[in-house]
């Protein structure tokens, strides 16, 4: 199974705990719309040289309400095994020896929901977060010395920036379970 593959199942696994807090949040009248619901690997992505260019490995998700209002989410929930880190972590870079520009630079959704999986209990996560996506950029890029912070992927030629739970400001967490 490609590493990619592999990315897709553990994405598609997260959905149902996901989609409880959003039933949570704006309640059971809400339709759920993911973007990503039908790629594959073959058909969908457009890579040069294995870099995702067209097709983030989060999900955008709209939320349409009865209202009509729309607000779109990014998704990103980490594996279980990552939660030593309590941090978040967003693509810089999604080549980091050319500066191609990552999610951070890239993401149009209004909301960014990010959290860890909890395999013990697939309905739920076991943290998460969500926060207004420009104020999370703002946020960011004011920090001192992002370059200097940015660690490689294991998997690609992308940086991230890790940033502790700790240091997000509570004045830009929107809603959360810790």
């Amino acid at each position: 199974m490609s590493y990619w593959t592999d990315d897709k199942t553990f994405s598609q696994q997260t959905y149902p705990a996901v989609d409880s807090i959003y039933y949570d949040l704006w309640g059971q009248d809400i339709y759920i719309h993911r973007e990503d619901s039908s790629l594959t690997e073959t058909t969908d992505r457009d890579c040069i040289d294995g870099i995702d260019t067209t097709v983030s490995m989060l999900t955008t998700d709209e939320i349409c309400r009865e209202s009509m209002q729309t607000l779109t989410i990014q998704e990103k929930i980490r594996r279980p095994e990552t939660r030593k880190y309590h941090d978040l972590t967003l693509e810089y870079y999604q080549d980091r020896y050319t500066k191609l520009p990552g999610e951070l630079w890239h993401c149009k959704a209004s909301l960014y929901l990010y959290g860890y999986f909890d395999q013990s209990c697939p309905s739920m996560l076991s943290e998460w977060l969500i926060l207004p996506y420009k104020a999370l950029r703002a946020f960011v890029l004011s920090l001192p010395d992002v370059e200097s912070r940015l660690l490689p992927t294991r998997h690609s030629r992308a940086a991230f920036l890790p940033i502790p739970l700790s240091d997000i400001p509570s004045k830009l967490v929107i809603a959360s379970n810790f």
